[in-house]
């Protein structure tokens, strides 16, 4: 009988402490704490989640709708500015390629190469330098190679 009063008394000290902690089925007590330590702890509540409104999708989309029209102009400037480059690019390459005719007369002549010359190599009509088969431009003046040196 003291069994039965003693398991019956652990029974009825332990149903107050279940309830107290509201203890759902499959859910840990919380680790032992200090007696008022528990109520001077901050409460952390999650926050509810809500489906969006129609109004926010509507202006989710619109605002992404605005970002990608901004990142397409941004690319299409540079696109435009690059070949505006590019244009002008071609345009000094071309005067740098044509010397006027007042540095025509003012170049002094050219030493002659002391490299030797292979099959294929080239001088260069404008300045005189040695070009090497593998340039179809010359290193010095940048120009073009004549037709009848391949």
């Amino acid at each position: 009988a003291s069994k039965a009063a003693a398991a019956a008394a652990a029974a009825a000290a332990a149903a107050p402490l279940a309830t107290a902690m509201q203890l759902q089925p499959g859910t840990m007590p919380p680790p032992a704490m200090q007696p008022g330590l528990a109520s001077a702890l901050p409460q952390f509540q999650a926050p509810a989640i809500t489906e969006p409104s129609f109004e926010q999708l509507r202006l989710q989309q619109e605002a992404y709708q605005f970002w990608v029209q901004q990142q397409l102009n941004a690319q299409m400037a540079l696109f435009e500015s690059a070949g505006w480059q590019q244009a002008e690019l071609q345009r000094v390459a071309a005067n740098a390629q044509a010397p006027t005719s007042d540095q025509a007369r003012t170049a002094a002549p050219k030493k002659p190469s002391t490299q030797a010359r292979l099959p294929g190599d080239w001088t260069c009509h404008s300045c005189g330098d040695h070009q090497f088969a593998r340039n179809r431009t010359c290193r010095s003046c940048g120009s073009m190679r004549p037709p009848d040196s391949y």
